[in-house]
């Protein structure tokens, strides 16, 4: 188990890695899920394909250490829709 520290410092590496994937325009919308036992959060990911996505997702460091795990769902919006 980590430590309080070192979950600190893994939950801020989390939180910088969806500051510049939004930055880059990589991730489209980021953010928690309240009272959701089994959901923490959602990231709406900008990829040409899901192997491009999952890509993205799994350069988390919380996703590397196995300390969140992600679902992936390909989703279909038009242009003129979503920015």
């Amino acid at each position: 188990a980590q430590s309080t520290l070192e979950s600190q410092r893994l939950q801020t590496r989390h939180l910088w890695h969806i500051r510049r994937m939004l930055d880059a325009k990589s991730y489209l919308a980021a953010g928690p899920f309240e009272g959701h036992p089994d959901i923490l959060g959602i990231v709406v990911i900008a990829a040409d394909s899901l192997d491009a996505a999952k890509s993205l997702a799994e350069a988390d460091p919380a996703v590397k250490v196995g300390r969140h795990r992600v679902e992936y769902v390909e989703w279909y919006v038009a242009k003129e829709v979503w920015p």
